[in-house]
């Protein structure tokens, strides 16, 4: 409710629209809900036979270039979920919100490199902590959702195989243009033939596309 409340007071609607429908359909609600994009946004909707379901929607960042990328920080990302979700000690008594969102940000600037506060890993780089904790951890959490084993080493070893060369998508991009040139047509051009392989990214050479 509180995010709701929030989206009403700071999000005026634009372009108000009047529903002619009963009002536990909720359809001005879910207008105004649809204009605004949070990392994590609760959502109200209805199933097929008009039951009504409060779910949360998370956007997963577009950070792999291909679809084999995608799916191994999907792989990533839900291991990790579950696997906090079902510990013990929650997570937020020993991370406090401003750590978590001064890693975030850093992590964004400066990639693979940067120092980060986790837990039982002090000022440790996001490298070391992936190879030597996360990665173990996401394996943990995908186990116990039932995903197949062969999909779990397929999908965690890209991760892996991309920490460990250093060769993520932004950092791609920058070792083109060093070696090509700040010619962004030629980049996309570039960028988009690689994508057309299904490799993903850590196995990229710097070719320009013809």
């Amino acid at each position: 409710m509180e995010a709701f409340l929030e989206n009403q007071d700071h999000f005026p609607p634009l372009l108000p629209v009047n529903f002619d429908a009963a009002a536990d359909e909720m359809k001005h609600l879910a207008l105004h809900n649809g204009t605004i994009w949070r990392w994590n946004r609760p959502l109200i909707g209805f199933d097929a036979d008009g039951t009504p379901h409060l779910r949360i929607e998370h956007r997963v960042m577009a950070s792999g270039p291909s679809i084999e990328d995608n799916l191994a920080n999907m792989a990533l990302y839900y291991g990790l979920v579950h696997f906090y979700a079902e510990r013990q000690q929650e997570l937020v008594r020993e991370l406090e919100f401003a750590a978590a969102r001064d890693n975030f940000y850093q992590a964004a600037r400066l990639g693979l490199g940067v120092h980060m506060n986790w837990p039982g890993c002090k000022r440790c780089t996001l490298k070391n902590l992936l190879l030597n904790s996360l990665l173990e951890q996401a394996e943990t959490g995908l186990n116990q959702l039932g995903m197949a084993e062969k999909d779990i080493e397929h999908y965690l070893g890209i991760i892996q195989a991309r920490v460990e060369t250093g060769q993520t998508g932004s950092e791609w991009q920058r070792q083109f243009v060093q070696q090509h040139g700040r010619d962004m047509q030629r980049l996309t051009l570039s960028y988009f033939a690689h994508q057309q392989t299904g490799e993903p990214v850590h196995l990229w050479d710097f070719a320009p596309a013809p």
